[in-house]
Order: structure tokens, then sequence, then C-alpha cells
């Protein structure tokens, strides 16, 4: 290449660098919203002083947020368009308000995150995404309208109450909706048309009560989602034709502990008879026989399945789920009987 053509290339480098840095300022000052603090706590307290469970592998992250309107803010939140990413998976918040405080504007969200990371973004309706890393250390408590005192977990109240709320969503307090996706425990593909109910269970019992508006049938995609479910653990069923039998509602399911002896376990006094779709290995559960890691189904009146756990009891699962992402369920399908062969 002659001078002349050097030259000129280096005129279009320069030139083009130009423009890309000029079009990365532009971005970067499109994007007005800015992570003030982003602290993590082992127990996080609602302004009505109750605490929000999360499993262990998990932490509360705390953000507190700038650059948006409270009401604007607001609004994104009662949308469901604010939340964090992390790799591939959407954190929902727990929590989020819009609140003048002390005559100060402040926008906070609670979101359960993997204690393992640190790095996400922020998305905020149409706002650029905004990148932010969390703070190393892990509080042993925070509360919503608090702040940690330095070197140490919070003590007292900083700042007064809360003043002339603007806009406030409290879905930590209320309820969520839960989200899983059922696959085929064999093909590894999602299960369309499967009915999924939660039925709560008894806090220290092997029991659980079944909720008839607790339900929802997976699409296409093996998708289903139940709405305004209160935070807790849920023993899970299904069936694959779709039903919802009447026979269900409120319907109580004892799976461990003392049962009649004409039975011989607690789960076939509650659903007899049962099927097994699915073998496994008899195990003693809670003072009778059951069979762990096993697929079972309840026929005639009721037409629904389980799953056992390890252990032999019913699997469950928490609501919210961790980080807030849809639990992925594998279910056992009717396979063709191999008798002709």
């Amino acid at each position: 290449m002659n001078r002349t053509g050097r030259s000129l290339a280096a005129v279009l480098g320069a030139v083009s660098f130009t423009v890309a840095l000029n079009s990365f300022c532009q971005s970067a000052a499109s994007s007005p919203l800015k992570v003030l603090s982003a602290k993590r706590t082992e127990t996080f307290v609602m302004p009505s002083g109750g605490r929000y469970a999360h499993p262990k592998e998990d932490v509360v992250l705390v953000l507190e947020i700038a650059g948006i309107s409270l009401e604007e803010f607001g609004k994104e939140a009662q949308a469901k368009k604010v939340y964090l990413i992390a790799g591939e998976r959407r954190f929902d918040y727990i929590y989020a308000s819009s609140v003048m405080l002390n005559g100060k504007p402040q926008r906070k969200i609670a979101v359960i995150v993997p204690r393992k990371g640190l790095e996400f973004k922020l998305f905020v309706g149409d706002y650029p995404p905004m990148s932010f890393k969390a703070e190393d250390k892990i509080y042993n408590q925070l509360s919503y309208f608090e702040e940690p005192p330095q070197g140490g977990a919070v003590g007292g109240a900083v700042g007064g109450v809360p003043q002339v709320p603007a806009l406030s969503v409290q879905s930590g307090s209320a309820r969520h909706e839960f989200v899983a996706v059922l696959i085929d425990d064999a093909s590894k593909k999602p299960v369309a048309s499967a009915r999924f109910i939660l039925a709560p269970k008894k806090v220290g019992k092997h029991e659980c009560t079944i909720d008839t508006s607790l339900t929802g049938v997976s699409n296409e995609r093996g998708e289903v989602r139940i709405p305004n479910v209160e935070p807790g653990e849920y023993v899970f069923f299904y069936n694959l034709s779709g039903s919802l039998k009447p026979a269900l509602k409120g319907k109580v399911v004892t799976y461990g502990g003392p049962h009649d002896p004409r039975y011989y376990s607690a789960l076939a006094e509650s659903l007899c008879p049962c099927i097994t779709t699915k073998g496994g290995s008899a195990v003693t559960f809670d003072g009778g026989l059951s069979i762990a890691n096993a697929g079972l189904e309840s026929r005639e009146e009721f037409d629904i399945r389980m799953i056992t756990a390890s252990d032999g009891g019913l699997l469950t699962v928490r609501v919210p789920s961790a980080g807030g992402s849809p639990v992925r369920i594998e279910i056992g399908l009717p396979r063709p009987s191999k008798s002709g062969n």
C-alpha cells in the first residue's frame, strides 16, 4: 500500500473510531438509570414487619435505584417490568416500592438471587438495561426503609418512617405467580395439556389440602402458570387428561404418620386405590411403607398423579421458586407395551 493509501486508511479508521465512540457515549447518556446501592442480606424485613423466607442457597438483594420518577417506577413495577437478569435467568422482585422518605424520593426493590452471583443487569420498562455488581458482603438483616450502619448489620431505623407514599407495590407480602415447565422424563420433551394442581402443605406434617383454585393446564411448551399463590411449600399433583374432578376440592391428603392398619400406607388411606406408574425402591416413611423416586396414580374419582421424593414422601415445590425461575418437573408418560416383541 502506498503512502496515500495508508493515510486514507488511517483517516477512515480514526473516523470509524470517533463514530463508534460517539455512538457509545450517546447510548450511555440515553440510560438515566442508576443503581445507588446493591446490598445482600440473609434476612429481609418488610415494612409490615414480616420476614421473607428463602432457600439457603439464595440471599435477598436489596437495590436502591435512581434516574426515574417515583410515579413511572411504580407503574413499571406494577406491570412486572422491573426485574434482574444474570446469565440467561430472570429474577423478579419480591417487594418493590416508590415513596418519599424525609422529603427525598426512594425507589427500592428486593429480589431473591443465588448466593454465588454478584453481577446483574437491571431492567426497568423500556429503559436500556443497567449493569451493576452487588456488594460482596452479606448482612445478617436489612429492612426496607433502613440502611446498614458502618461495619455491621442493621441496628435501628434510620431517617424515621416513610412519608407521603407516591405508589407502592407490595408483592412480597401478597401473592405470586407460580410457573412450572412439565417435561417427559424419558424424551425430555415438553408435556402439553397436562393438569397441574398445587396443594398447600401443612407445616410440620406430611399432609396437604388440595385447592382446586390453584391449578392450570400446560401449553405446547409444557409451561403452566398459576397466579395469586401465597408463599409457602406445596405438594403438587397432576394428570394427563386435563380434567379437574369435583371430588378433589378440599380433599385432605395424608402421606405420613399414623394410618388405618387396613391400608399399607397413609397415602393409600387417603387416595386408595393407587397404582405405580414408575417403579422405585421400597422405603419406610414416617411409620409406613412407601416407594421412593416413584410415580403414582390415583384413578377412579380423583384422576391425579403424584411423584415421590428420595425419602418416600410426596415431592413438593416452594413458592416463590428460587430466583423466580420456572420450576422444571419431569413426569412419566404412558409407554407402548413391549409384550408384542
